[in-house]
């Protein structure tokens, strides 16, 4: 199984953000997709890379004076060889097609003027080969904007780009913003995503016209205004669907007076799209900080469900110790029944600044050749130049770095340590030296002094612990594996519930 984490320097001092990823097995290569530029020099990279994550080519198509405010491609889908995108623009809405080659073939713009804004979300596309998006639109009222002045379109194109139908959706309240579109085999629509006011998770059921059949709302018992839930979700069926969301909890951990915002826990729900009825909740505990993003989430070969996303917490707020930095990412599976199996946070190198490594969020995630899973997103790094990069990490299926950290009892991946560590001999009959890298050593000293080895066999059992009371001068250890049994061991460095590098030894016969 392959494994890597890559940065892709981009050009960008405000944008350079990777959100959709596509396998293409054909070429044998991962393509994923870049807004990159600042103000006014946007372009669309479309950025292929081997399975290894070593760079192939890339394809950019400049926008020209075309204002993209969110720096992403908003909804993304294709349609045989062609990629569709839709964005947020200012003052309108944009979709637009581009063949095999990245060529663009067509661009719709909505042409909304008297708004302030308006966003394409996500788009499906119909068998045949209409597509439907939806969107939201920021209307403008006397140089006010309000959670009251936001209204979901549902805005339908032909395969030429025209557009044939514009529904307005007419709901309880405003919304926030539509996070995933589902087509029933009848033809009836179902929307999900948030209310304003209060960003409840909602989900919308419309027939083909766009009429609302029902909705049904998902209330926290957070009852501010500041959840900003995010909610995604998976078409299981014509009669089941699985929702992704948080979960603000503020009363057992309320707001403080420097957070904008409640604490929340990740949070799935399998619904009834017949009855209504919730057929199980799932309310995963201790993921805490200011926003928790749910960006992605897809349906596993054995029916569970993976998910993605990203999450912010301070170093100084003392629940959310020993995590560090200010913005991480997370990958998460959950079984058929929505019970967790495995959570991995995921976090750049740490450092004594609250500003370095500030965000790292994953926006997609999908499924790997080899089983594993591949995720894309970026790195917003004030030490960096330029400061955004765009940032693809591929996993096992265990969202393991590197083979073998389901095996001890970690929940963060701690990246840029990874080739840390190399060992001598190996082969090895008696004892072996694991030796550090150098150029890495201050960092390790400064954050991980207390870390620890922990080696484990081929079937995941625990041989030996080893602490690290320090590094010495030659930033070397020694392992005695004179009574160890032949074959192979892996050899886990963690700090705490963090992974930070694994080698793998062998162990010859006597």
């Amino acid at each position: 199984m392959v494994y890597f984490n890559q940065i892709y320097p981009t050009a960008s001092w405000d944008n350079g953000q990777c959100s959709n990823i596509l396998i293409n097995e054909q070429e044998e290569c991962y393509e994923i997709f870049i807004v990159d530029g600042d103000a006014g020099e946007h372009s669309l990279i479309r950025k292929r890379i081997d399975f290894a994550g070593n760079e192939l080519n890339e394809t950019s198509i400049f926008f020209g004076d075309t204002i993209v405010s969110s720096g992403i491609p908003d909804a993304f889908n294709t349609i045989g060889q062609d990629y569709l995108f839709g964005y947020y623009c200012n003052h309108f809405a944009m979709v637009e097609m581009y063949n095999s080659n990245f060529l663009r073939v067509w661009r719709y713009n909505s042409e909304n003027t008297d708004t302030s804004g308006s966003a394409i979300s996500k788009c499906l596309t119909r068998s045949d080969g209409t597509h439907l998006c939806v969107g939201v639109t920021l209307i403008e009222n006397n140089g006010e904007i309000g959670d009251d002045l936001m209204e979901v379109d549902l805005i339908e194109l032909d395969e030429n780009g025209i557009q044939t139908n514009h529904f307005i959706v007419n709901t309880e309240k405003s919304f926030g913003q539509m996070r995933s579109i589902h087509e029933l085999s009848n033809g009836d629509i179902i929307l999900t995503g948030t209310q304003a006011f209060d960003y409840d998770a909602v989900v919308l059921r419309l027939d083909s016209l766009g009429n609302v059949l029902w909705q049904k709302t998902f209330q926290s018992p957070t009852e501010d205004e500041r959840d900003d839930l995010w909610c995604q979700s998976v078409l299981v069926n014509d009669s089941t669907l699985v929702l992704n969301y948080g979960y603000g909890f503020g009363d057992e951990y309320p707001p403080q007076p420097w957070i904008m915002s409640s604490v929340r826990k990740l949070h799935l729900v399998k619904l009834n799209l017949n009855g209504q009825e919730i057929i199980w909740e799932k309310n995963y505990p201790s993921i805490y900080g200011v926003y928790h993003y749910n960006n992605d989430m897809l349906q596993s070969p054995d029916n569970g469900f993976v998910m993605v996303g990203g999450i912010e917490n301070s170093s100084f707020w003392p629940i959310a110790e020993p995590m560090v930095g200010f913005h991480f990412s997370y990958i998460a599976k959950a079984d058929a029944d929505g019970n967790l199996l495995w959570r991995r946070n995921y976090t750049f190198s740490p450092d004594t600044s609250m500003f370095v490594g500030d965000w790292n969020e994953l926006y997609d995630i999908e499924l790997a050749p080899d089983g594993g899973y591949v995720a894309c997103g970026y790195l917003n790094d004030f030490d960096l130049s330029p400061q955004y990069q765009a940032w693809v990490i591929k996993v096992d299926e265990y969202g393991c770095l590197e083979p073998g950290c389901q095996n001890i009892d970690v929940t963060e991946i701690v990246l840029g340590f990874e080739n840390s560590m190399s060992v001598f001999p190996n082969p090895v009959k008696d004892i072996c030296t694991i030796e550090w890298n150098v150029d890495k050593v201050s960092t390790i000293e400064k954050n991980f002094s207390q870390s620890e080895l922990i080696i484990t066999d081929t079937q995941g059992r625990e041989i030996q612990r080893l602490p690290i009371s320090n590094f010495g001068n030659q930033h070397q250890m020694q392992i005695d594996m004179s009574g160890y049994a032949s074959g192979m061991y892996q050899v886990h460095w963690v700090s705490g519930s963090a992974w930070l590098d694994t080698v793998q030894v062998v162990k010859e016969k006597p």
